[in-house]
């Protein structure tokens, strides 16, 4: 179910995101044994937003998919405001999302049981289904 962005959250950094202005959406997650970096950009040139992923190919973003980065965030902030508490091992597992606009910077943390890599998953939904631009 969609998260309604009216109540308490913030605007979807997405949303504020200007001409010729980037977005950078980084995620790291580090135990004893590994650490994982993911990153990827989002451009807005005149009316259209661009996700551009690992240098290697850029997707024009429709609406849907827009949509699900803005979902992608306020779940995050969600998870931020009411976190859970975990008392196994997984919780020492420090995961973390940032979002750089300009100066401006908003970091969430995610520190749950689910393992997953959100932002890979966000990823490769958009360039499964995007319009691809540049390969």
């Amino acid at each position: 179910m969609p998260i309604d962005s009216s109540i308490v959250s913030p605007k979807p950094i997405i949303d504020e995101i200007r001409n010729d202005e980037y977005i950078f959406l980084i995620y790291s997650s580090g135990m004893c044994f590994h650490m994982v970096n993911t990153k990827c950009a989002f451009k807005k040139i005149g009316s259209k937003v661009y996700g551009i992923f690992g240098g290697e190919f850029v997707v024009e973003l429709n609406e849907g998919q827009m949509e699900k980065i803005r979902q992608f965030e306020l779940r995050l902030f969600e998870v931020n405001r009411f976190a859970c508490i975990v008392s196994d091992d997984c919780s020492d597992e420090d995961k973390e999302y940032e979002f750089y606009l300009g100066q401006r910077k908003r970091t969430y943390h995610y520190n749950t049981c689910d393992h997953r890599n959100l932002l890979q998953l966000l990823i490769a939904d958009i360039v499964a289904n995007g319009k691809r631009i540049k390969n």
